[in-house]
């Protein structure tokens, strides 16, 4: 049967589905022709067609599905430091922006992210901070800090170790002047 029979209903809040645009995840598994395929095909059949009851009318009734998750890779760049940091911490001095880019991978119940981040210069408060760079996986609440270093010429600051970002908990070794 067609996707939109299948996802209609079920009409779930959210779909997710491989990311048709991703050929490469985690630096070495290539994604197969037949998971782009579907992928291609499940956005298709979410948005517009389970939606629209002009597409599949015998599919069942429309159902509009809220957000379509992708799996695979991802890439966002921020700005607006102080409401990113808002969780954890009110800086509203902070400026600068970033770059993370990863791959996503796990579960639901335990997701594995690996990513990179990369900044311009930092500042609170006008106080220059440095510029960061960092290389990190998720897991579950953890990130594992493989690599993290606050380049303030002339020092640098390094980090390695684990942040839980659900009960605050932290092992981490800093190192640097």
């Amino acid at each position: 049967g067609s996707i939109e029979a299948r996802v209609r209903p079920r009409r779930p809040e959210e779909e997710v589905c491989a990311d048709a645009d991703a050929m490469c995840f985690g630096g070495g598994y290539v994604s197969h022709r037949d998971h782009r395929e579907v992928g291609w095909a499940t956005v298709d059949a979410v948005a517009p067609a389970a939606g629209s009851p002009l597409y599949f009318p015998d599919a069942g009734e429309a159902h509009h599905v809220g957000a379509l998750l992708l799996s695979g890779t991802f890439a966002a760049d921020a700005d607006d430091l102080s409401r990113l940091a808002a969780p954890w911490a009110t800086l509203p001095g902070l400026s600068g922006a970033v770059h993370g880019e990863g791959t996503i991978g796990g579960t639901t119940d335990v997701p594995d992210l690996p990513f990179t981040v990369r900044s311009t210069a930092i500042d609170v408060d006008g106080q220059r901070i440095g510029v960061v760079a960092m290389d990190a996986r998720l897991v579950g609440t953890a990130v594992e800090i493989a690599r993290l270093d606050v380049d303030d010429q002339p020092g640098v600051l390094r980090a390695t170790g684990m942040v839980d970002y659900l009960t605050g908990a932290y092992d981490v070794e800093i190192t640097g002047q």
